[in-house]
């Protein structure tokens, strides 16, 4: 049996176009409004380095929930 493969779309960067984004660090008000009212998170791009924000993708797509007993 073969296991369902999960595909994460990271927002691509606006400055240079990469796919090569992580997420930043959560910081300040603005981060605080945008994570809570607006479902953005803070990415970072790993070519240019530039800051933006993106809509929220699961941490770990591929983790199984944890069983309830």
């Amino acid at each position: 049996m073969t296991e369902p493969t999960h595909k994460v779309n990271l927002p691509t960067c606006p400055n240079c176009g990469s796919n090569r984004v992580r997420r930043s660090i959560r910081k300040g008000a603005e981060d605080f409004v945008r994570r809570n009212l607006l479902f953005q998170d803070p990415y970072r791009c790993r070519a240019c380095d530039e800051r933006f924000f993106g809509f929220r993708v699961p941490r770990n797509p591929h983790k199984e929930p944890h069983p309830t007993t």
